[in-house]
């Protein structure tokens, strides 16, 4: 058995509530393109059910592939930008050959300082590892609506 004495307080404590932000679906065509297969398999999840198409890649090779062969319907790229075989940044660098106009959004565990090579060309984001599907759909409105 536990006993807790905790203070007795004559203030009333005011609570606030984060701003709370509804889920931002959309229709677009989504690659993602991550070596995590339960990220992977999460993030299409969560995407489909917001409405999008999505195509998987388990490393870079295989999204530029299913990139080259898809990219007039991809509407933007999800890359993991740490991968084994070819990076993120080796990646978006052959996509970019095929279709320089594609969007594209990094995931990443790391500070944000790491990824800063990533920053200076128009059409790159990043989003920090972990993120709510919340913050993913935010972002995602947020490049696409960006193109239009």
């Amino acid at each position: 058995a536990f006993k807790v004495y905790l203070p007795s307080v004559e203030k009333t404590v005011e609570v606030t509530r984060e701003k709370q932000h509804s889920m931002m679906a959309g229709n677009e065509t989504i690659l993602i393109v991550e070596d995590h297969d339960e990220y992977r398999k999460v993030e299409a999840a969560m995407l489909g059910r917001l409405g999008y198409k999505v195509y998987t890649a388990s490393d870079g090779i295989e999204g530029v592939a299913l990139f080259r062969e898809k990219s007039k319907e991809i509407d933007l790229v999800i890359l993991d930008a740490v991968m084994p075989k070819m990076s993120g940044r080796e990646t978006l660098d052959e996509m970019k050959k095929a279709c320089p106009s594609v969007p594209f959004l990094f995931v990443t565990g790391y500070s944000d300082g790491i990824h800063a090579s990533y920053m200076p060309e128009k059409g790159i984001y990043i989003l920090q590892k972990p993120y709510s599907l919340d913050a993913l759909s935010q972002k995602i409105r947020e490049i696409i609506e960006r193109r239009k």
